[in-house]
């Protein structure tokens, strides 16, 4: 295991980081309150194998992927109202006065030029009975270039910014 920072192996020290308690390095233990050594229960390091070149390069890694669902208002949407509002019979001001919203912004939304936050798009949809809000997926990952293959530090996030 080595320093939660930086990744660093060989002596640690637990350290209050903001009151959180890290194991750190020698170098990165004055980002806290030193409060006591680890006693080191490290493997010693493998052994190089005579006539390998050994890279200097930094190892690349990839990180699983986190699945994200979040909610948006459908590309769409102008049409959708628009069409919805005149399948209905109502003008814009009838309709706006009945969601006791402004003449205006309906017209916008109506028009493209504003889109509608979920809250307003979900009391559209209800009101005329379509659908305005599509749930999404995003897949994120962490990956990059890593000084190590161990496990990520907070080190390594901070190094990708």
């Amino acid at each position: 295991m080595g320093c939660d920072l930086c990744g660093k192996t060989g002596a640690l020290w637990v350290c209050a980081v903001e009151g959180t308690e890290m194991q750190l390095c020698e170098k990165c233990k004055s980002y806290g309150a030193v409060k006591r050594a680890v006693a080191s229960t490290q493997a010693p390091p493998p052994k190089k194998k005579e006539g390998v070149a050994v890279s200097s390069y930094p190892s690349q890694r990839a990180m699983p992927e986190r699945v994200e669902k979040t909610e948006q208002v459908v590309a769409n949407f102008a049409a959708r109202i628009k069409q919805a509002r005149e399948r209905l019979g109502l003008k814009q001001d009838e309709f706006a006065k009945k969601l006791n919203i402004r003449e205006s912004m309906l017209h916008k939304y109506e028009t493209g030029n504003l889109t509608p936050d979920l809250e307003t798009a979900a009391a559209l949809a209800r009101a005329l009975k379509i659908k305005l809000v599509e749930e999404v997926e995003e897949k994120t990952s962490v990956s990059g270039v890593r000084r190590n293959a161990g496990p990520l530090t907070i080190g390594d996030i901070f190094r990708k910014c």
